[in-house]
């Protein structure tokens, strides 16, 4: 089977959708950002739990990649490698543009309902959720543009699927996900 790649802004749901999809595909799941982690780690930046990249060391490590495009590199490297393998759904802000033959999916969601889930499993306000959400977006859409040429979260022409999870539960969002990605494979 081709490789799934599951991207979209920060609190859209992509690795709680692309979980659920690999599940019920019986495939494995790479998720981008604990990939990223794991590198940054190597490196020897402290870049503990889940949501790491909201913490200040987070954010630090999501900085020095504006100036050091090594980690980028690597990473996309091992993960257009996972994409050739194959039967794996991955969550990836780079590989719609740079891995072939994938089947590339886009979850959006409004910046209020982002808000909303990023303070919920962050335990912060909304107010620090939406500066925390802002910075990435922002550094983020800066490093792809640099790096790559494309501008993350506007360039559309890469996905063959676009799900909108503002009104969706996960299970919705997923299941949505799973009818695009079979009439795709018929």
């Amino acid at each position: 089977m081709k490789a799934i790649v599951i991207a979209g802004p920060v609190g859209a749901g992509k690795s709680t959708v692309a979980e659920i999809v690999a599940k019920d595909l019986g495939i494995k799941f790479v998720d981008g950002g604990d990939a990223l982690r794991e590198l940054g780690v190597a490196k020897g930046y402290n870049l503990q739990g889940k949501n790491w990249k909201e913490t200040p060391a987070g954010l630090e490590f999501i900085n020095r990649r504006r100036t050091n495009p090594d980690f980028d590199r690597e990473l996309d490297a091992f993960m257009i490698k996972k994409a050739e393998e194959g039967d794996v759904v991955m969550t990836s802000r780079t590989m719609p543009w740079l891995a072939k033959g994938t089947i590339n999916v886009w979850l959006k969601a409004s910046m209020q309902k982002r808000v909303e889930r990023l303070s919920m499993r962050d335990k912060i306000s909304k107010e620090e959720s939406e500066a925390a959400m802002r910075r990435r977006d922002e550094m983020e859409f800066e490093i792809y543009k640099k790096m790559y040429g494309f501008e993350y979260g506007k360039d559309m022409k890469p996905f063959q699927i676009i799900v909108d999870t503002d009104k969706l539960t996960k299970q919705q969002a997923a299941d949505e996900v799973l009818v695009e990605i079979r009439k795709i494979l018929r």
